[in-house]
């Protein structure tokens, strides 16, 4: 090897006969550094035009090199490898410097000065193939734009007021303009897996969701949110599109799964309609035994036993208002108002006479109570209307009675006017009466609440309170 980097110092360097003995006693030592650091080591020298280099001695590894014939006696030129040069100009070391073999393969170089004293003679060159890393910083790179451009999507979703955070623990997929998927978390991987069985990156997404030319012809004709069947599974989608200065560059997409939310509703409805038909036919047997009743009532002859009858029948089609009530509203709340409207008239139907005009009205606020509230309801505003025809307003040929219903933080309040100019046979200090002793029952044992009764304005006002 002496001799070849002899003749090749003398053809292509302006190196001396000094320098080239220094070369020579590097070139016995390359074997071992390139056994060592399992890398291809070369000497380099400075060639007599100053800017290129010639390459005077290879020592390759043990195992892997980066070339397949010695590169021995080429000419390494300064622009495919600016370390060389860097190093053979200035003297000082040149570490990972990126350049290209004389094979062409991306490297990467350290290289270290030679001297004679002061002089620098030439270069020991360490190279290490870099085509992975050069690779890997490619990925780096796209895996880099695709989180600035989720950035983007970020800011524009903030822009827009999406609570995009609410939304990380559905599928999230991020298209480009070409409507290709280019991000998927988790669960939009494992929801296009379920559809498709394919890994979804780069993938259309149009061809999943339906027959769409593309990313604009999707975003046209479905809005945000759009409820979607794909087989058995339904998903509510939010499409935002993402883009500057109405420049559309792509669009995030978040798909709900709504699928076991569904099942459970058709399941609440069927009960509910079920609940419902079970009110609907307690209504109806309440108003057969009502029917019953007033049958049994024409038949007897005592005037007392028809009262008694007809109290009966009075408080039973109460409790048949409420069941109907039950049957058209919300199972677990009651709106007020309207219960007691329908008391109010089935009430008045049992105890007006034809001849008499009442005005009726429940007013004020549409408070809701829950359900197990509405049957006690119902029959204290049966006993007090029932109460005000048979002793206030009695055999008038007019008269007024009307509810008026109020709320208090969570307290209801219902006051009940008559304008019977009767006096009451309705008062607390007669406990012997049926009816003040289920009104009175009712509103403190059953609502947990007060009830009262006085004369204000010459009407006579009953008041029940109790909590929600």
């Amino acid at each position: 090897m002496r001799n070849k980097i002899v003749e090749l110092c003398k053809d292509f360097t302006d190196l001396t006969d000094e320098d080239i003995q220094i070369l020579v006693e590097y070139d016995e030592k390359i074997g071992s550094i390139a056994l060592l650091t399992s890398n291809d080591i070369f000497i380099d020298a400075l060639t007599s035009n100053h800017k290129d280099s010639v390459v005077l001695a290879w020592a390759k590894p043990e195992k892997k090199s980066l070339y397949n014939t010695s590169v021995v006696g080429d000419l390494a030129y300064s622009e495919n490898e600016p370390g060389v040069y860097k190093t053979i100009t200035t003297g000082r070391i040149s570490r990972a410097i990126s350049g290209v073999s004389q094979e062409g393969v991306p490297i990467a170089q350290t290289v270290v000065p030679i001297r004679n004293r002061n002089k620098i003679i030439g270069v020991l060159i360490m190279e290490r193939d870099i085509t992975r890393e050069i690779e890997q910083e490619q990925e780096v790179n796209v895996l880099k734009e695709t989180v600035e451009f989720l950035k983007k999507s970020l800011m524009e979703l903030n822009i827009v007021e999406s609570y995009f955070a609410d939304w990380f623990n559905n599928g999230i997929f991020v298209l480009n303009s070409e409507c290709k998927i280019i991000y998927v978390n988790k669960a939009a991987h494992d929801l296009y897996l379920r559809e498709e069985s394919k890994d979804p990156m780069g993938n259309d997404l149009s061809k999943l969701l339906g027959t769409f030319r593309g990313l604009n012809d999707m975003l046209s004709k479905i809005s945000s949110p759009t409820e979607i069947a794909l087989r058995d599974e339904v998903y509510n989608l939010h499409i935002h599109p993402i883009g500057i200065q109405d420049e559309l560059e792509g669009a995030v997409i978040i798909a709900q799964d709504m699928t076991e939310l569904r099942i459970k509703e058709r399941e609440i409805q069927g009960k509910d309609m079920l609940i419902r038909e079970i009110h609907h036919r307690v209504k109806n047997n309440l108003q057969n035994i009502a029917a019953i009743l007033q049958l049994q009532m024409r038949r007897t002859n005592s005037e007392e036993a028809r009262t008694s009858f007809q109290a009966s029948i009075s408080r039973i089609m109460s409790i048949a208002a409420a069941q109907n009530v039950f049957s058209r509203q919300n199972l677990d709340t009651v709106k007020l108002k309207e219960l007691l409207s329908y008391v109010m008239n089935t009430t008045l139907e049992s105890y007006k006479f034809e001849y008499q005009n009442i005005l009726a009205a429940v007013e004020g606020r549409n408070v809701e109570i829950s359900s197990s509230q509405a049957i006690p309801v119902a029959l204290i505003a049966n006993e007090v209307v029932s109460n005000a025809m048979k002793h206030g307003i009695r055999g008038d040929e007019t008269g007024e009675i009307r509810i008026n219903i109020n709320e208090n933080e969570n307290m209801v309040i219902m006051e009940f006017y008559d304008s019977g100019k009767n006096d009451l046979n309705y008062d607390s200090s007669n406990e012997n009466k049926l009816g003040l002793q289920i009104v009175k029952a009712l509103s403190t044992e059953q609502l947990g609440g007060t009830f009262t009764i006085s004369k204000v304005n010459g009407e006579t006002k009953a008041e029940v309170i109790f909590t929600k």
